[in-house]
C-alpha cells in the first residue's frame, strides 16, 4: 500500500486521478477524498497561447518542470532515461519529416504508439500500470504473436487481442471505470476482446484528464 501511495503522489499533489485508477478510493485518509470528490473530466490537448509579458525565469522554469512531470506521470511513470531516449528519437523524426512536424508533437504520437498506452487507452488494462503487467505476463498479442515489451510501437492498422484468461477481468474494468472514452484513432470490439491502431493520431484527438502545456513541455527540454 506504500508503494502504491508513493505512485499516486503526483494525483495528491495536482488534486485529480490522473491514472484513471480505483485504488485512490480505497486510501483511507481525508487528503485523498478531495480527489474522488472531483467529477472525472477529459481535456483535449492544445497549445497555450503567447504571453505578451515576460514571467520570472524560476517561476516559468518550475511551470515547465512541472508540465513534464505530469506527462510522465501519465504515461507510466516514465523514467528520465527512457524519457529522454524518445524525445531524441523524435528529433530525429523531425530532422526527416519534409512537413516540419514540432518535436514535441512527434514525441506524443511516439508516446501513444507505445502498447501499454494502446492497452490502457482500449480499456484492456484498469490503469497504465495494469496495463504494463498484463503485457509483461505475455497477456497481450499484436497481429497473433505475443509482446512482452511495454515500450513495443504500436504502427498503422495492428491487430491487439487479449489473452482469453483475462476476458472476464476486461469487462469488470469497463463497468468500475470513472469515465468511458476510446479515442477515433483506435477502434475496439469488446465482444471479440480485441482493437485496432487505426492512424496517427492529430494532437486535438488526444485527451488527457489533466492541462497540458505543449509550449512548456517544448522548453523544458531546453535545459536538458
Amino acid at each position: 500500500m506504500i508503494k502504491n501511495k508513493f505512485r499516486y503522489k503526483i494525483c495528491y499533489q495536482n488534486k485529480i486521478n490522473i491514472f484513471r485508477s480505483s485504488k485512490i478510493e480505497r486510501f483511507n485518509k481525508n487528503k485523498w477524498e478531495k480527489i474522488n470528490q472531483r467529477p472525472a473530466t477529459l481535456k483535449k490537448q492544445h497549445i497555450t497561447e503567447e504571453k505578451v509579458f515576460l514571467k520570472p525565469l524560476k517561476k516559468t522554469f518550475s511551470s515547465n518542470l512541472k508540465s513534464k512531470k505530469l506527462l510522465r506521470a501519465y504515461y507510466g511513470n516514465m523514467s528520465e532515461k527512457r524519457y529522454k531516449t524518445l524525445y531524441k528519437k523524435a528529433t530525429n523524426q523531425r530532422k526527416s519529416n519534409p512537413i516540419n512536424t514540432p518535436t514535441i508533437i512527434l514525441f506524443i504520437n511516439l508516446l501513444e504508439r507505445r502498447l501499454d498506452m494502446v492497452v490502457f487507452r482500449m480499456y484492456f488494462g484498469e490503469s497504465i500500470f495494469s496495463a504494463k503487467q498484463l503485457i509483461q505476463h505475455g497477456k497481450i498479442f499484436v497481429n497473433g504473436n505475443k509482446v512482452t515489451t511495454k515500450s513495443f510501437q504500436v504502427q498503422n492498422g495492428d491487430l491487439i487481442e487479449i489473452d482469453k484468461s483475462i476476458h472476464s477481468t476486461i469487462i469488470k474494468n469497463i463497468e468500475n471505470a470513472n469515465y468511458f472514452f476510446i479515442p477515433r484513432y483506435l477502434e475496439c470490439n469488446f465482444k471479440l476482446y480485441k482493437g485496432i491502431f487505426l492512424y496517427s493520431p492529430s494532437i486535438s484527438e488526444i485527451v488527457y484528464p489533466m492541462k497540458m502545456n505543449l509550449k512548456a513541455l517544448s522548453e523544458a527540454h531546453k535545459f536538458n
